[in-house]
């Protein structure tokens, strides 16, 4: 099993990693790379994506593909 930190998980975008400063009473997602989701399936996908790739700040391979795309400026891998 593991295990993963909740926090933000509803705030942040799954596609794109952006944040948004939303209230519990937003029910849908929406967030300006283009995504549109029932916020709880947005949370739940971001869980899978702390699950599978645990280390801070570290992307899954389809994140990064989608912050290229949307012409986001991704950090220089070390």
């Amino acid at each position: 099993m593991t295990t993963v930190a909740p926090h933000h998980t509803s705030r942040e975008c799954s596609a794109c990693g952006r944040r948004r400063d939303i209230t519990l009473a937003v029910r849908v997602y929406r967030c300006g790379c283009g995504l549109v989701l029932d916020r709880d399936v947005n949370a739940a996908r971001n869980v899978l994506q702390r699950a599978m790739c645990p280390n801070p700040g570290g992307d899954t391979p389809e994140r990064a593909e989608h912050q290229r795309r949307a012409g986001a400026v991704l950090p220089a891998s070390a």
